[in-house]
């Protein structure tokens, strides 16, 4: 079992620093980004990972305690220092907001100690763009990750806020205009494991790496694009305030789009910033449906002089005056220099991290006009001048004029107007003994002979069976939630490790709240009778972890579907062994034992033991939403059932080529159980369910091999 090491620091709406009584671990730097985020840094340990905690308030526990929050999960070390920014987590709820809309944030850091894989870590780099380039507009940032030990995920970040997920697990995309003018750094890191998280027993070993920083330099006349709401909600009153600063006084045009690429809203005005209130309605006035939208700014410099006027920050709060243009950049300042050694280009110093270890590197003292100068050296020494990265003088300056890329690309903003539904999301780790698995304790079979318990897949009843950590359930949720999040899908529950109790799951619990619901668990099944509904069945059970061991829930507890056939439960997928193992499902059936209730249209889940693969539910998202401006062509959205199979096949694949298929349970197979009339159900046409609580339909697919 790894140990863990914290330290504390508050940051309060004053931005003062205090810091706790720290042992290991020591803050070294902490700042507040012209955005209003939290930039910390910490000591660390190569090959350590970290967990980054926070709470609004101290001692507000009955016994003086304080109730700390997890904002941010296996954070891998970048070496002896490391640093992280606070943009929120908006896959929590509650919410944890951007950080300059809380008047207080407490943090606090634990070390989760070292990589199992620490002296056989994966390898991860960003392949483009390269040191000292110069950018405008939409950015495709490629990342490389490999690792001899399995499967090998990779993530991207921007001067330590993670981007959206990558469409092809290589390629990033944002859209520059959304971040200030001025220094940037990129990295990505990688996670890797020997084998997939899966069957009760089966332990993989992890590893992480970070790739080398890359700075960067971002140019744009149109910067700062964004946005009020997280999640703009007309229905609630809500207005949309969009808002950008210029390098230059600019007219600007404001157009924004509908999926199709419609114009349906447009604003122009001009001045050095803008900020537009959309209230939802097109340009007549009238309403318009709930989905995706986004917002084209184009600024063209029109020669007029002006001050700043503060435009929304990325959290929607008032935004401090942009930084100098590269164009400004020619003043006699004198500042800190650092010559590349692989290219010899010559880059700001401020464009690395605080706390890096600039060993090895050439530093200089010089103006930024000094450094110009070298420019009419360029031929005679191969030196490439200053902030160009290789690029001519002026190449770092704003264009004059600037259509910018569609936005909202940056998280934690999807580019939604309404909510088509909501989801909810449960998921446990089975981690409280580290690496060590839980027992889950036996469960009686309700016959009332004392010592009779259920068999659990032919072990005897009286046994306590292991079950093993899940790796990867937090990151499989978070990749469900973030796509569905994009298609204009409201988070509305979410419960995780000791936040989801077996009550949840039993009657008619929370998630019967949801329209869709995703949940993500070991699952067993008996294989003698249980007598517990007073009919003799055989179940399928699910191991809740409650402190250090585990307790069954029995699916025939469970009473899944809304309060009607239009409002609350419609689908639910488990992403658990055999929590559709047809012999089992067809004895409850047979017994009128039934965990749906009439306004339920449709379970998915799997008919043998599975893997949970971290891409399983991204792809089950992205499967069911489709994709109208994927290139070359259209994607449509799938049917609920066939976007199922069509995941697991996806994320199996994946895994096969990256050497894991000797670790699947072999035969995969998927499963789908349903009321009559809702087989065909799509997220965007269904059926209402027949009412009789009696379901015909059950289906299923082998996914691997």
């Amino acid at each position: 079992m790894k140990t863990t090491t914290s330290l504390a620091v508050i940051v309060s709406a004053l931005w003062g620093l205090s810091a706790h009584a720290q042992n290991t671990l020591q803050f070294t730097a902490t700042r507040v980004t012209d955005e209003g985020a939290i930039h910390l840094e910490w000591a660390s340990q190569s090959n350590h990972t970290y967990q980054i905690q926070c709470t609004d308030a101290l001692n507000t526990n009955d016994d003086g305690t304080t109730t700390w929050t997890t904002l941010y999960n296996d954070y891998p070390s970048q070496g002896t220092n490391t640093f992280w920014l606070d943009t929120g987590n908006y896959f929590l709820t509650p919410a944890i907001v951007h950080p300059s809309k809380s008047t207080m944030r407490f943090y606090r850091i634990l070390d989760l100690g070292l990589d199992d894989l620490a002296s056989d870590e994966p390898a991860v780099s960003v392949v483009s763009p390269t040191n000292g380039s110069v950018i405008s507009g939409l950015l495709t940032i490629s990342v490389a990750a490999s690792t001899d030990q399995g499967v090998v995920y990779n993530k991207l970040y921007i001067d330590g806020q993670e981007m959206w997920l990558s469409q092809d697990g290589t390629n990033y995309i944002i859209n520059t205009c959304e971040f200030d003018n001025g220094p940037h750094v990129i990295f990505a890191t990688a996670n890797s494991t020997t084998q997939p998280d899966g069957p009760a027993g089966a332990t993989g070993l992890t590893g992480h790496a970070v790739s080398a920083f890359v700075p960067v330099y971002f140019s744009n006349q149109v910067t700062r694009i964004s946005f009020s709401q997280q999640f703009f909600e007309p229905s609630l009153g809500q207005t949309q305030v969009v808002s950008a600063v210029f390098a230059d006084d600019c007219d600007w045009t404001l157009q924004i789009q509908d999926i199709a690429s419609n114009v349906v809203k447009s604003a122009s005005g001009s001045g050095t910033s803008m900020a537009f209130a959309w209230d939802g309605k097109d340009n007549s006035g009238s309403d318009l449906p709930n989905g995706v939208y986004y917002y084209y700014i184009s600024a063209t410099t029109n020669g007029e002089t002006g001050s700043i006027v503060s435009g929304g920050g990325s959290s929607g709060t008032n935004t401090p005056p942009p930084p100098p243009s590269p164009s400004s950049l020619s003043g006699g300042d004198s500042s800190l220099w650092v010559i590349l050694p692989d290219s010899e280009t010559i880059v700001p110093l401020k464009i690395f991290p605080p706390g890096l270890d600039t060993n090895g590197l050439d530093v200089v003292e010089a103006s930024t006009a000094d450094i110009l100068e070298l420019s009419s050296l360029t031929s005679e020494s191969g030196m490439s001048p200053a902030i160009g990265g290789g690029l001519s003088p002026n190449a770092s300056a704003a264009p004059s004029a600037q259509s910018a890329p569609p936005a909202p690309l940056r998280p934690p903003d999807p580019p939604c107007r309404g909510s088509i539904g909501t989801i909810g999301v449960g998921w446990q780790m089975y981690n409280v003994n580290g690496t060590n698995p839980v027992y889950a304790s036996p469960i009686s079979d309700g016959s009332g002979i004392t010592g009779h318990d259920v068999q659990i897949e032919g072990n005897g009843g009286n046994v306590s069976l292991p079950y093993a950590p899940f790796r990867y359930a937090a990151l499989c949720a978070d990749n469900f939630l973030t796509e569905m999040q994009k298609g204009c899908w409201k988070i509305g529950l979410l419960k995780n490790d000791e936040k989801l109790r077996p009550f949840d799951l039993q009657g008619n619990g929370p998630f019967n709240s949801v329209d869709i619901a995703l949940l993500i668990l070991h699952g067993a099944y008996g294989t003698s009778f249980d007598f517990t509904t007073g009919h003799q069945f055989k179940g399928i059970y699910f191991p809740i972890v409650l402190g250090g061991s585990a307790q069954y829930v029995r699916m025939s507890e469970m009473s899944l579907g809304g309060s009607s056939p239009t409002n609350g439960l419609k689908w639910a997928a488990m992403i658990s062994c055999t929590s559709l193992y047809q012999q089992n499902w067809n004895s409850m059936k047979s017994q009128g034992v039934k965990p749906y209730n009439a306004n339920m249209h449709m379970i998915l889940g799997a008919g043998t033991d599975v893997a949970d693969e971290p891409l399983i539910g991204r792809y089950w998202a992205d499967n069911m939403l489709g994709n109208p401006n994927a290139q070359p062509s259209p994607v449509p959205p799938m049917k609920i059932r066939d976007a199922w199979y069509a995941a697991g096949e996806a994320a199996y694949a994946i895994g096969v080529s990256n050497g894991m298929g000797g670790y699947y349970p072999s035969p995969s197979v998927y499963a789908v159980a349903a009321d009559g009339n809702c087989s065909e159900d799509s997220l965007q046409t269904n059926s209402l369910p027949s009412g009789s609580g009696v379901w015909s339909y059950y289906n299923s697919q082998q996914v691997f091999p």
